[in-house]
């Protein structure tokens, strides 16, 4: 199993340890075939530890700037996952004005509906 680290250095640790608990919380929550998964959180004093699901394939934004305009076909594949996804966060009471679109390297699609409080 793949997963990817974030790090919460100490010198914030104060002024966001209230919203990072929320994003916790939330994280917890959702539970998704295309939304990133929380694997583990560790704390210490002065750092919090996210440990989440490692997507290969980076963001959706970036192969499209990348490598041009998508299939059709692939285009809705990525669409249907991205409602898919969406959907579900939305029954669960998460919603987010900035999602990361994220894909792996089996085409498949991945929603980061995370803050970037990092």
């Amino acid at each position: 199993m793949l997963v990817s680290l974030i790090l919460s250095d100490g010198k914030y640790f104060d002024w966001i340890s209230i919203p990072i608990k929320r994003e916790i919380s939330i994280m917890k929550l959702v539970r998704h075939p295309y939304v990133v998964r929380l694997h583990e959180v560790l704390a210490s004093r002065t750092k919090i530890y996210i440990i989440l699901e490692f997507i290969t394939g980076g963001e959706l934004f970036d192969k499209i700037v990348h490598h041009g305009r998508l299939s059709e076909a692939e285009a809705r594949r990525y669409f249907q996952q991205l409602i898919d996804g969406v959907d579900y966060c939305h029954s669960k009471g998460v919603y987010h004005r900035d999602l990361k679109v994220c894909i792996d390297s089996g085409l498949e699609c991945f929603l980061h509906p995370y803050h970037d409080f990092f």
